[in-house]
C-alpha cells in the first residue's frame, strides 16, 4: 500500500444506498456487458452488484473496477451481505457463508 496522501494507481469505488434494518431474501446480482470488455474487464468478472431489500440494504449499487476490489468497513455493515449476494446470483448456496441461519 502507498503512503497517505500518495497515488497508488487504485480505482475507488463507494457503495450507494440506503441501508435497512429489515432483512428480506431476495436479490438481484447483474454482471457486465460486452463494453465493459474494452474497460479491461475479462469475461467472468463481477462488472455491478444490484441490490433491493436484501439483508442489510435496503436499495446499494456496487461498480467494481477490473483488478483488486475490497470491501472494508466496521463489523455490522453489510460487507458479508455483498458476498452473500454475489453467491446467491452466481446460483450458489447461502450456507456456503456459514451464515445461513441469519437470511
Amino acid at each position: 500500500m502507498g503512503k497517505p496522501g500518495k497515488s497508488t494507481g487504485a480505482t475507488r469505488s463507494r457503495l450507494t444506498g440506503t441501508p435497512s434494518t429489515s432483512a428480506a431474501s431476495n436479490g438481484n446480482t447483474t454482471t457486465g456487458s460486452d463494453t465493459s470488455l474494452s474497460l479491461g474487464f475479462k469475461n467472468g468478472n463481477l462488472v455491478r452488484l444490484s441490490l433491493r431489500d436484501f439483508m442489510t440494504y435496503k436499495k446499494v449499487e456496487m461498480k467494481a473496477g477490473p483488478n483488486l476490489n475490497l470491501v472494508l468497513g466496521p463489523n455490522g455493515t453489510g460487507k458479508s451481505a455483498l458476498v452473500c449476494a454475489v453467491i446467491i446470483g452466481l446460483g450458489g448456496e447461502p450456507s456456503t457463508t456459514g451464515r445461513s441461519g441469519h437470511l
